[in-house]
């Protein structure tokens, strides 16, 4: 129940059914003003757990604030681990090719030719990934909606985002060992073994 008024009787009211006291200003100075009038009421009548809308607020979603933060760290090293692993199997195959990659650098490919070869692969890798894992994350969607309050899993602007920072990372991640392809050098990359 909601009331404009500091009165003893509408404080003990207000916290004997758990309801609220509407006031304007210092927090503290309504909550000790609230503890005198009802100590006039009947000084036997215990009042305790006074806190604002705000801190009761902040105390029930805690724990959903805290799994939200844990999903998006989570995310984030995830998105990083799949970086770093893109990174490497994209560096593994520019060091399995370079000899073909010279082959063709001293035939005459330029080397926009030498990047579009190395970042098709990975372009591939990733679409198949993301086709994975969106088809993964529709699928898992219920769970979370059932977990988490006004969460809806087919949000398409939440899944479209989710993939542009995957391929982003990707793209960015396999970029690094397109450009080192492009520098090899062709008569060092013939003698390769």
């Amino acid at each position: 129940m909601r009331e404009k008024s500091a009165d003893p009787l509408c404080v003990w009211y207000a916290r004997a059914t758990r309801g609220y006291v509407s006031f304007s200003g210092d927090a503290g100075g309504t909550a000790q003003g609230a503890r005198r009038g009802l100590a006039r009421l009947d000084a036997l009548l215990p009042m305790f757990d006074v806190k604002t809308i705000q801190a009761q607020i902040n105390e029930t979603h805690f724990v959903d604030r805290a799994f939200a933060i844990l999903s998006l760290v989570f995310g984030a090293v995830a998105t990083l681990l799949a970086s770093i692993g893109l990174f490497g199997v994209t560096a593994y195959a520019v060091a399995r090719r370079t000899q073909e990659i010279g082959i063709r650098l001293a035939l005459g490919a330029n080397r926009g030719d030498i990047v579009g070869l190395v970042m098709r692969e990975v372009v591939i890798i990733t679409a198949a990934g993301l086709v994975a894992g969106v088809a993964l994350a529709i699928a898992a969607g219920r769970l979370v909606e059932s977990q988490m309050y006004g969460v809806n899993s087919g949000d398409p602007a939440v899944l479209a985002a989710a993939t542009l920072v995957i391929a982003a990372a990707s793209i960015l991640a396999g970029y690094a060992p397109c450009r080192r392809a492009t520098r090899i050098d062709p008569l060092v990359a013939l003698r390769y073994e």
